[in-house]
């Protein structure tokens, strides 16, 4: 496979969704949607974490199998610790957006998050046949 072929079709979709994160990091608490009650916000706010990084898990994890077929668990912890080292500058990238915070909890979450989305491509990927 091409040098070119593999960046655009299995590199460059985790770098524009990594963008993406960025870019919804950037936008200050006035401009996010208000919510009905503290419940909502907490939901959706989780859910938001979920959805961005199981994304990342699975592209990351799309991205660096398509070179080295390896479903082994160290494979595993170098695309969980790509997701580490994104969500922890993510959250330290939105302490400096206003009114917005850094909190712990959403790096956690966000590791667990992109944790499962390796692991589900993963398993997708190295799923057993039917014959």
């Amino acid at each position: 496979m091409g040098q070119s072929r593999l960046f655009f079709f299995y590199r460059l979709p985790c770098f524009i969704w990594l963008f993406c994160i960025f870019m919804f990091s950037s936008i200050p608490a006035s401009g996010l949607p208000e919510m009905p009650s503290d419940t909502w916000l907490f939901w959706s706010h989780r859910f938001a974490h979920l959805f961005e990084y199981s994304v990342l898990g699975v592209l990351a994890a799309r991205a660096g199998l398509v070179v080295r077929e390896n479903k082994s668990l160290k494979t595993f912890f170098v695309f969980t610790g790509v997701i580490l080292c994104a969500a922890v500058f993510d959250e330290w990238h939105q302490s400096f957006v206003s009114g917005r915070t850094a909190a712990l909890i959403d790096v956690i979450f966000d590791i667990l998050s992109g944790a499962g989305g390796v692991m589900a491509y993963q398993l997708w990927i190295y799923r057993p046949k039917k014959k």
